[in-house]
């Protein structure tokens, strides 16, 4: 099936290429990613200035990677047979053969009038001590259980996984500090 490129945008720090992409009939897929031999759809996610902030801070700090060997798995790359239903999330880390860092997942998205934006930020359980030490550090909140994750606050998901659900402007700090620590 062709698909139609709506949006590109080179990230040289990545050596990735991401394009929004539809088919020819018109059904918005989400963004390709291709990086380092590997294309992938991340489903339903835009390049939204908010997204590209997000990828743009984590490859300046050295975490920008987009893919690790086996995941997305076979299924979902190009020429699987789940290629055009794309991967549910975004994920980041050091190297393809290194633990993902921080996810944008399908409980990521969300939409305000409209427009595309990310609700939460999901970050690796291997990272728990550093992202617990962030908080601490810098005088947050930090637990909740809330689902609404509020700046200041991470969530321990439960059910998927015991990952940290975190809000989009504790980002930056967050990932800086990760960085230097992992």
């Amino acid at each position: 099936m062709e698909l139609v490129s709506l949006k590109t945008w080179l990230l040289d720090d990545a050596n990735a290429s991401l394009e929004e992409v539809k088919t020819s009939e018109g059904k918005f897929l989400g963004t390709r990613i291709i990086q380092d031999g590997c294309n992938y759809i991340a489903r339903n996610w835009e390049l939204t200035e908010e997204v590209k902030d997000i990828l743009e801070t984590s490859c300046k700090v050295g975490i920008n990677k987009f893919w690790r060997n086996n995941h997305p798995s076979k299924p979902y790359l190009l020429g699987g047979k789940k290629y055009l239903d794309g991967s549910h999330h975004i994920s980041c880390s050091k190297e393809h053969d290194q633990p993902w860092v921080f996810a944008l997942g399908a409980e990521s998205l969300s939409s305000h009038s409209g427009k595309q934006r990310v609700r939460v930020i999901t970050f690796n359980k291997t990272y728990s001590n550093n992202i617990k030490s962030f908080y601490a550090l810098n005088g947050l909140a930090g637990e909740t259980s809330e689902i609404d994750v509020q700046p200041g606050y991470f969530r321990v998901q439960r059910g998927s996984g015991f990952c940290y659900t975190t809000h989009p402007l504790d980002f930056k700090g967050l990932i800086e500090h990760l960085s230097t620590n992992i």
